[in-house]
């Protein structure tokens, strides 16, 4: 997870925008796995799914399977 945050930091990446286009808007604010991972290969194209699986176990907090703005 450093090094993601290391990527997103040292890239500039404006994560609220790839959210919004991935689909995340004020009416839908959770991302499923699959778009959690389309989020994260959009922000580190290399991040495997394994990777990706884990950070999602990681960042969902509450369990409910799915990504709020307010765990990312």
């Amino acid at each position: 997870m450093g090094d993601l945050r290391f990527y997103i930091s040292s890239n500039n990446l404006d994560l609220v925008k790839i959210l919004f286009n991935l689909g995340y808007t004020s009416e839908n604010q959770e991302l499923d796995f699959e778009a959690y991972y389309n989020f994260l290969k959009n922000v580190n194209p290399d991040i495997k799914k394994e990777e990706a699986l884990y950070v999602f176990k990681e960042t969902d907090t509450d369990n409910s399977n799915s990504i709020s703005i307010l765990e990312i």
